[in-house]
């Protein structure tokens, strides 16, 4: 009767720990989805974040986008507006560089001289004029490139008649104050 009461006892014990082993196992399971669900919830959240702050960032692009559109065509409508205020003032106006290339030139030089304004752009003073004039004008292109303001009176020949011209160069500096070019008004 001692063995079959020590077996029996074996067998609880045995199955106790079966028991525990489960539960335990259960349990186990239980935090480790609890985990899992927490770990995931966590990448949820995080994904929403995520999304609220890109729909933030591409609304701000938006708008940006939107006011450098406002801008360009703002600047767009003042270019249209002062090159048609130059091109009916009855004066010659051009802007040439530091390297004395042209880079704007009003329409009264097609009356002047009767060339297209725009074939002077991207072409120097040396390129576009007689030597005559070109060493006429060199000391004042000096002059004004070496920041100074300058005013002389020249004479050329437009294939018709000579003309007088009264000019005025005006150095254009930039934020530093260095030259960048000139006015040629």
């Amino acid at each position: 009767k001692y063995e079959q009461q020590n077996f029996e006892l074996r067998r609880l014990e045995s199955e106790a720990e079966v028991a525990r082993a489960t539960a335990q196992s259960a349990s186990d399971r239980e935090r480790l989805n609890m985990a899992l669900l927490g770990l995931a919830g966590l990448g949820l959240l995080s994904l929403a974040v995520l999304f609220v702050m890109q729909r933030r960032a591409n609304r701000k692009l938006a708008d940006a986008l939107a006011e450098q559109r406002r801008s360009e065509v703002a600047l767009e409508a003042s270019e249209r507006m002062l090159r048609s205020i130059s091109d009916q003032t009855p004066a010659l106006i051009a802007y040439l560089d530091r390297d004395q290339k042209y880079r704007f030139v009003n329409d009264y030089y097609r009356s002047v001289f009767g060339v297209d304004p725009q074939s002077l752009v991207g072409h120097t003073v040396r390129e576009m004029r007689s030597p005559e004039l070109h060493a006429k004008i060199r000391p004042h292109v000096e002059k004004v490139l070496a920041g100074e303001p300058t005013e002389f009176e020249t004479s050329g020949h437009d294939g018709k008649r000579e003309r007088f011209f009264r000019v005025n160069y005006v150095p254009d500096r930039d934020a530093s104050g260095a030259v960048v070019g000139f006015y040629s008004l």
